[in-house]
């Protein structure tokens, strides 16, 4: 089942909820009705790299080698 983000209207909490794509998409605990927060769905555009090939990883792979790693450290 997809999870779905509702947020609080006053105090911002976000709760994530399973629901089915046939129920209706709200979300109301003790009288208040939650806003849905609407997400980018995780998708790639770029499907098609050889993760072997230098010449892919040159093209795809933005500044420099410190900048890779900086990247990397955070990831």
């Amino acid at each position: 089942m997809p999870e779905y983000i509702y947020e609080h209207p006053e105090t911002g909490e976000q709760v994530t909820v399973l629901q089915s794509i046939h129920e209706e998409h709200s979300y109301k605990i003790e009288g208040v009705l939650y806003n849905r927060v609407y997400t980018i769905p995780n998708a790639s555009i770029d499907t098609n790299i050889d993760p072997h090939s230098a010449k892919d990883f040159r093209e795809k792979a933005k500044g420099s080698i410190g900048d890779l790693w900086d990247q990397s450290a955070e990831a």
